[in-house]
């Protein structure tokens, strides 16, 4: 069960890391492709659309060619000054009695005409009321008698052609204003009759062409994606509707949201061509272009949504991959996650029988065991082998604990009979010496706690360098210094005492009188105790050795315990229980006195 909770949780977590990484690595690529594909459908777009332009650009263009090859006619304009003046009476045609300049002008008219044209008819008049028409669409006399009538409409045109940059006028579309036709609606391209553009105009030439020349271009219905097309006369005052395919409510919404700079454009200016604007509720891509030719202003409307729609198949399968490559990976996660667990819980389930009588591991061999997995199945085991041997000296320990509890006991009792005996004959001395005895030993053998006060150390080393001096007398003498915070400083047992005891064991090889001082203090964080005295010292060998016996104990303590025991502490037992339980680092100075003997401080991290 707990291999299979062990996997479970494995699998979960590495199923959870490959899906997010696969989905932020699918969100990455399809939002990289899709702006990638945004930019080159916008520029398709726009190509198409400059492509629709040229076709309207081209039929235009036929157009203004046919009406400036007869406005710049010599012998349609030499007609047509003959006819300006004050002999020429309004209401007169000139051409309805002069039958051979009619058919001279008509033929110079028809020979401009392509074989194949959209070009409906072509009329030439002036203010006074003369008037000649060729082409496919018939005139009638009333409809043509009301049109020449209105010159005032007739000047208007004429100043309006004038003051145009490109020297005509196109108008439309509308009903044919030359018959009763009510089923042509017409395109007007109108130029005036003249030597030139500044010069005075004589007449006017209007070519006429059927709205169908325009609205019969097939990318009207062929528009890609449902994107709506506009014409419109380039007006920014008052713009007049030529052709759409839009709702009229549409079309509305489409010119109040055009940018103000279109109203700075002329003919064969691209404009706002990735603009995007908010029509209806969607966003749109507008598309405008001012016609060379005319003044049309050329419009599409492409909902920003048709820009993704040739990819949405892509994308769909690009998820569709990602989906695919994430199952894979998560059958790959599934047995990687069973090859690592299996030879988990097989050292799980060794290490569950593990006991006091049962020590041994037995060797990682599965198949699919990893080097590391085999290198921490040979850790465990020498671990342990070293928790086996630290056992037994565990064990060891309690027992010297147990016999020391003992036979403290048998000395208190004999040491109370001496204090009682000296007591009674006099000897304070003797009692002295026997209740600092006693005091030490009650101290030794108080098992209780592992760390004591600094002050109940310091009284402790104080009872043993008494005795010292009742036993050496005036020969011996020792000082104790107390700085300020250590007041709540901790040591292990026994950790000052001894230092103070090598003083006579080692260094008190000289000749008396012999001196210790014991001073403890701190600052900056750190507390040093330092006990020196003003013996032989030590050799530089010597210290050489100590230092290397204290390095080599502290990096196996339990095979070293034999040598640790009460008779055989001092320093390198007092250093080995500091780093031990004190919690923080503590190091040591070993160093001859300038005035001889010995020094030894013992530095550590006030916790």
């Amino acid at each position: 069960m707990r291999s299979s909770t062990f996997k479970n949780r494995l699998f979960t977590a590495f199923a959870v890391i490959t899906s997010t990484v696969v989905a932020l690595f699918a969100a990455l690529i399809i939002l990289y492709t899709a702006s990638h594909n945004r930019q080159a459908e916008l520029a398709r777009q726009r190509e198409i659309f400059l492509k629709d332009v040229d076709q309207i650009e081209s039929i235009m263009y036929s157009a203004r060619l046919i009406s400036m090859r007869a406005a710049t006619n010599m012998n349609i304009l030499n007609v047509f000054i003959s006819l300006d003046g004050p002999g020429n009476a309004p209401g007169e045609n000139y051409f309805d009695e002069n039958l051979l300049d009619a058919i001279h002008l008509s033929s110079i008219i028809e020979d401009a005409l392509p074989p194949v044209s959209a070009i409906e008819r072509i009329s030439l008049f002036n203010r006074y009321g003369d008037y000649l028409s060729t082409g496919k669409l018939y005139e009638t006399k009333a409809a043509v008698r009301e049109t020449l009538s209105d010159t005032a409409r007739i000047d208007a045109l004429t100043d309006k052609i004038t003051r145009a940059s490109k020297s005509a006028v196109t108008e439309g579309p509308y009903n044919d204003v030359w018959s009763d036709n009510p089923d042509a609606s017409l395109l007007y391209i109108n130029e005036a009759i003249a030597y030139t553009t500044e010069s005075q105009p004589y007449g006017l030439v209007s070519v006429q062409m059927g709205i169908n020349a325009i609205s019969d271009m097939p990318f009207w219905s062929d528009s890609p994606d449902g994107s709506s097309l506009l014409l419109d006369i380039f007006d920014p005052g008052s713009p007049g509707l030529v052709y759409s395919t839009m709702p009229d409510a549409q079309i509305e919404s489409v010119m109040a949201s055009l940018p103000a700079s279109l109203n700075n454009l002329s003919g064969g200016q691209a404009a706002a061509i990735q603009t995007t604007r908010r029509v209806d509720g969607r966003d749109v891509i507008l598309m405008a272009f001012a016609l060379e030719q005319c003044d049309w202003l050329f419009i599409r409307v492409l909902p920003a949504s048709a820009l993704a729609a040739p990819y949405l198949n892509t994308y769909w399968i690009m998820a569709l991959g990602c989906l695919a490559l994430l199952a894979l990976l998560l059958i790959i996660v599934n047995v990687t996650a069973s090859r690592i667990s299996a030879p988990l819980a097989r050292l799980s389930a060794n290490i569950s029988r593990i006991g006091l009588g049962n020590m041994t591991l037995p060797r990682q061999t599965q198949l699919h065991a990893s080097k590391e997995l085999i290198a921490l199945d040979d850790a465990f085991r020498g671990m342990l082998t070293r928790l086996d041997r630290a056992v037994g000296v565990e064990m060891q320990a309690y027992l010297r604990a147990l016999q020391a509890q003992v036979n403290p006991h048998f000395l208190y009792n004999m040491l109370s009979v001496i204090i009682a005996s000296s007591e009674s004959m006099g000897d304070e001395r003797t009692v002295s010496m026997c209740v600092k005895l006693s005091e030490m030993l009650r101290y030794i053998s108080d098992v209780g706690h592992e760390t004591v006060p600094l002050a109940d150390e310091l009284n402790h080393a104080r009872n043993y360098m008494d005795l010292m001096k009742q036993r050496y007398e005036d020969l011996f003498s020792y000082e104790i210094a107390v700085g300020e915070g250590v007041d709540g400083l901790r040591l292990p047992r026994l950790s000052v005492q001894p230092l103070a005891e090598n003083c006579f064991v080692h260094g008190f090889t000289n000749e008396p009188p012999w001196f210790i001082r014991v001073c403890a203090s701190a600052d900056k964080g750190f507390w040093r105790i330092r006990v020196e005295d003003n013996g032989t010292g030590m050799s530089r060998a010597g210290i050489t050795e100590l230092e290397e016996r204290v390095k080599r104990y502290s990096g196996d303590v339990a095979g070293n315990y034999h040598e640790l025991q009460i008779g055989g502490m001092g320093l390198i037992n007092t250093l080995l229980r500091l780093r031990l339980m004190h919690g923080g680092p503590v190091s040591h100075r070993v160093q001859n006195r300038a005035e001889g003997g010995l020094a030894i401080e013992i530095e550590g991290v006030i916790l």
